[in-house]
């Protein structure tokens, strides 16, 4: 039963360090949402939108393996 509590506790600290690294990476998106609308208004950088649309790539990249390892996890556990 130990093992089993100390797996539990391996992996919300492994969500918390995952959710906390989340948060930043998406204020860093809001970011440059916010600055590529500033350049867009101002005279339209392409490359602040070609910028913008790699972090997006990478953060729904990022949404889709954490929600398919909770799924494998669940599986696991109801199996």
């Amino acid at each position: 039963m130990n093992t089993a509590l100390e797996q539990q506790r391996k992996a919300f600290i492994g969500l918390k360090v995952f959710l906390i690294a989340l948060a930043v990476y998406g204020s860093l998106i809001l970011g440059g949402y916010l600055l590529s609308i500033v350049f867009i208004i101002k005279g339209g950088k392409p490359l602040s939108s070609i910028v913008l649309g790699v972090n997006l790539v990478i953060f729904i990249t990022l949404m889709w393996i954490f929600l398919i390892n909770r799924r494998k996890m669940y599986l696991k556990k109801v199996n």
